[in-house]
């Protein structure tokens, strides 16, 4: 492997890590992102229960 393709092969393994990096900040973001759906529908689901024990006849 001659000095250039050497060099274009760096420039791959760092563009490789970059987007690796990328896709975790990515694959947190997703999961934080759940965990507040997943609060959000708890929420949901106490002020509707809530809101039935108010409005029982």
């Amino acid at each position: 492997m001659n000095q250039k393709e050497k060099k274009q092969m760096e420039f791959l393994e760092q563009a490789v890590d970059l987007l690796q990096g990328e896709v975790d900040a990515k694959d947190a973001l997703i999961n934080e992102q759940k965990k507040m759906i997943q609060a959000q529908e708890q929420h949901i689901s106490k002020l509707s229960s809530l809101l039935n024990q108010i409005l029982k006849p």
